[in-house]
């Protein structure tokens, strides 16, 4: 069956980065360890108040209620722990597939933090080639509509980079058709034109490594659909718990307010 609609690698950097997600690995490692605990208390304990009878000497109080502890969660929290379960096996497996390339430099200001040398994108092409599964065809011929790269007469045994006075260049054949692609890219136009020519390439290289891996990326959607799913089950039970209290409550206000019969 085909995977359709698989979200890109980039967009679950962001995701992985949100601020509630360590209290979802801290659910999945601690739950365990406290059921362990505490799993030898009784579901309802009760504590007597037989004390509250010296509160005042010489006082006779009716025996008092005893104070009673409800230990039972308004939720099913082995659901909970599955859910994070699913979600770190998806954490998982975007830390270990996810492309270093995606990771690190999530937009091109990211990579511009790093303060390379405008030479640094034709290594980073180098490396690209040098992946087995990136989409060469589609990325040399956006390359090569932009006028980014361009083939090249020069003859060489395989793909190397060669480092010159104004440029470094990374040398390929693709297809049987050697190419030249040199950084930083058009190195003799002005400044704006040469950033949007860096910024242009970026993206390209960023887009093949971002739709790497497709049926890991689907494997991930699929294990983060089930955890929320699971979450909104949850959920819907929290809310149950407290509605019912809520009628509880309200039958209580309604009979102060009913008229007494009789």
């Amino acid at each position: 069956m085909a995977l359709l609609n698989v979200k890109r690698w980039e967009e679950y950097r962001d995701f992985f980065q949100l601020w509630f997600i360590r209290y979802f690995i801290a659910w999945f490692s601690l739950v365990p360890l406290i059921y362990q605990v505490l799993s030898d208390l009784p579901d309802r304990i009760e504590i007597s108040l037989e004390w509250t009878k010296r509160a005042v000497p010489g006082i006779v109080f009716d025996p008092p209620t005893p104070l009673v502890l409800n230990l039972t969660l308004p939720f099913t929290w082995q659901l909970l722990w599955m859910a994070s379960l699913l979600f770190f096996a998806a954490f998982l497996i975007y830390q270990l597939k996810c492309p270093m390339f995606v990771k690190k430099y999530n937009k091109y200001s990211d990579y511009l933090s790093y303060g390379h040398d405008p030479r640094h994108l034709a290594w980073e092409v180098s490396y690209l080639f040098e992946h087995p599964d990136v989409e060469k065809d589609k990325f040399v011929d956006r390359l090569e509509i932009k006028k980014y790269i361009a083939r090249t007469d020069q003859i060489f045994d395989t793909n190397k980079v060669e480092i010159r006075q104004n440029t470094t260049s990374f040398y390929f054949y693709h297809n049987g058709v050697p190419y030249e692609f040199s950084a930083p890219v058009r190195h003799d136009a002005p400044a704006e034109i040469k950033d949007e020519a860096a910024r242009g390439v970026f993206w390209e290289i960023f887009g093949r490594y971002s739709a790497l891996d497709k049926a890991w990326r689907a494997t991930i959607q699929s294990l983060l659909v089930s955890c929320w799913t699971i979450v909104a089950i949850v959920l819907a039970q929290y809310v149950w718990a407290g509605f019912k209290l809520f009628l509880i409550w309200f039958h209580d206000i309604a009979k102060l307010f009913s008229p007494v019969v009789g």
